[in-house]
């Protein structure tokens, strides 16, 4: 028995159908919705800021026969969200690919597309709904086939260049990079700057982004689950453990060449041998053999 600030008693008992092993609380709130479904309510409201929520609420909706009432927003910007009525303005493989997107664009455990945003790809995908199917099937499974990493590398080239017919990143990554820098012999001109973030990614770093991404739809997609069995996120779902901390797996293999690593880091180390203090050369040497002065030249 609890005495709020009021003078009032509240009672406070456990409730054994509400134990679970779901570690956020946005995955326990389907299960708080069903509890309450099951004692006779026909709506229920959930407080919260996280657009996380909105999208698994906008995802359960169609399957829920209880209206779910989103509050969110504060002071004047406050708002309640039927979420009920506005899935089923949609089709359930469109809540479902929402879901998917809101994840792929970026949310609490998965990376953004820099510069690109999410009014951009949802305009996108409204537009082109053989996508719809595609990003419905992230989090179905815990694996993600090849078909299903193709066809959203197809989607990420769309997102940078809807222009282009072009669907492997590496080849938009090469052309856009011509198009910003390149000469009249098609090769890179060293001296024209470019910001590489107005770029895509490169496949090897696209694909640990799509096994994080379906690795947190897939756990949005067991919220309505007591005790789901989730594999490791180091088991191949985009992250690795670095000295007992898991971190995002941020590319599969090396990031360069080892050809162009070996040459950058022998560069690399020249440069710090030149500038050794400890080396004997004054500065006034290092400078005129920087710039190819003659000591044979001055008295």
């Amino acid at each position: 028995m609890l005495t709020c600030e009021d003078g009032k008693s509240v009672s406070v008992a456990e409730i054994p159908s509400l134990q679970s092993n779901q570690e956020e609380t946005d995955t326990r709130v389907i299960l708080y919705c069903n509890y309450a479904l099951e004692h006779g309510y026909d709506h229920v409201r959930i407080r919260s800021p996280d657009t996380d929520l909105f999208f698994i609420l906008l995802y359960y909706a169609p399957n829920l026969n209880i209206t779910l009432l989103f509050d969110t927003g504060s002071g004047n910007k406050r708002q309640l969200l039927n979420i009920t009525s506005l899935a089923h303005d949609y089709t359930p493989v469109y809540c479902a690919a929402l879901l998917a997107l809101h994840g792929f664009t970026r949310c609490d455990t998965t990376s953004a597309f820099k510069g690109i945003g999410k009014v951009k790809p949802i305009k996108l995908l409204q537009k082109t709904p053989r996508f719809h199917t595609v990003f419905e099937k992230l989090g179905e499974c815990w694996d993600v086939s090849d078909d299903l990493h193709l066809q959203l590398e197809e989607f990420v080239c769309l997102m940078y260049s809807q222009r282009s017919r072009i669907t492997s990143v590496d080849r938009l990554r090469c052309k856009m990079l011509l198009d910003k820098c390149g000469g009249n012999d098609m090769k890179l001109d060293p001296k024209k700057n470019v910001d590489l973030t107005t770029v895509p990614p490169p496949r090897v770093c696209l694909q640990e982004h799509i096994k994080r991404v379906n690795y947190q739809v897939a756990i949005w997609k067991h919220s309505h689950i007591h005790n789901p069995v989730i594999p490791p996120p180091t088991d191949d779902n985009g992250w690795v453990m670095v000295e007992q901390n898991i971190e995002p797996k941020w590319c599969d293999g090396d990031i360069l060449p080892p050809q162009i690593a070996d040459i950058l880091e022998t560069l690399d180390g020249d440069q710090s041998t030149e500038s050794d203090p400890d080396d004997g050369a004054s500065e006034s040497d290092e400078d005129s053999v920087l710039y190819g002065e003659d000591d044979s030249d001055s008295d």
